[in-house]
């Protein structure tokens, strides 16, 4: 009751007591990797508070820059697809001009393949 009244508490004292040295004995980081996330952490500004009105503003400013980047994709893929079906079309009259010739080259190259002979 004593250690009460005055302030402290004899089981609070006893697990300070059993925590303190394992906090001062922080291992130092042995890989690379937990370097690099130390060094990392070291470097890190708090987090600021903001309230919910910045916060919303926030929000709606990075709504407005999905929207933008959105809208930039979507016009590329446009022209882009303007610009594959002329293309397109320029390939599919090759293929076609290709066509009869290809057939026969193919035709002409197999029938002039020897033929695996079958042993007795």
């Amino acid at each position: 009751m004593e250690a009460l009244s005055a302030g402290g508490h004899p089981a609070a004292d006893a697990r300070t007591g059993a925590v303190r040295p394992s906090r001062a004995r922080r291992a130092e980081p042995q890989t690379d990797f937990e370097r690099v996330w130390l060094k990392l952490a070291r470097s890190r500004k708090p987090a600021e508070a903001v309230g919910p009105m910045e916060a919303s503003a926030r929000l709606a400013q990075l709504a407005g820059a999905r929207r933008f980047l959105a809208s930039l994709q979507a016009e590329r893929e446009q022209r882009r697809q303007v610009v594959l079906e002329q293309v397109r079309a320029q390939l599919d009259e090759i293929d076609a001009a290709y066509a009869d010739e290809l057939r026969a080259a193919e035709e002409s190259s197999a029938s002039a393949r020897p033929r695996r002979v079958r042993p007795c």
